[in-house]
């Protein structure tokens, strides 16, 4: 059986073949709010301790020796905007507006691929190490 838009649009929506749990929900969004809601807690977790120990460590490499900060809150910034983008262009689909889903698809791209033009320019020493954390760990 092919897929197509309008056979995985009415799988997708009605979930069908997913069993229901007692709450009302489907197995499957149930299952997809439990990941969400452990991986919040896996991230609250890192950021407190991050949190906690910030300005007590007494030896080592400093968190601003090992860790870029701008860099990564930027890439984080630009994989938001990748997914959103890119369910925008789902939802363009799912209307059959085609003008609007090619356009989303292509900043999807662009964002991609500016994304990988940064990051092979951030790292000067080519083999795929970032030499800050090389020298903080020496």
């Amino acid at each position: 059986m092919w897929f197509t838009l309008d056979n995985l649009a009415t799988a997708h929506d009605t979930h069908e073949g997913a069993a229901h749990s007692s709450t009302g929900l489907s197995n499957v969004k149930l299952g997809m709010w439990l990941f969400l809601g452990t991986e919040c807690l896996l991230f609250g977790g890192l950021i407190s301790t991050y949190m906690l120990y910030r300005g007590r460590v007494g030896t080592g490499p400093r968190p601003s020796q090992v860790f870029d900060i701008p860099f990564t809150s930027v890439s984080s910034f630009v994989l938001l905007m990748s997914s959103l983008t890119m369910v925008l262009a789902v939802s363009a689909a799912h209307k059959r507006d085609d003008r609007s889903t090619n356009l989303w698809l292509v900043i999807t791209a662009r964002t991609a691929r500016h994304a990988q033009e940064q990051q092979s320019a951030r790292q000067p020493s080519g083999n795929g190490r970032d030499d800050r954390l090389v020298l903080a760990l020496r």
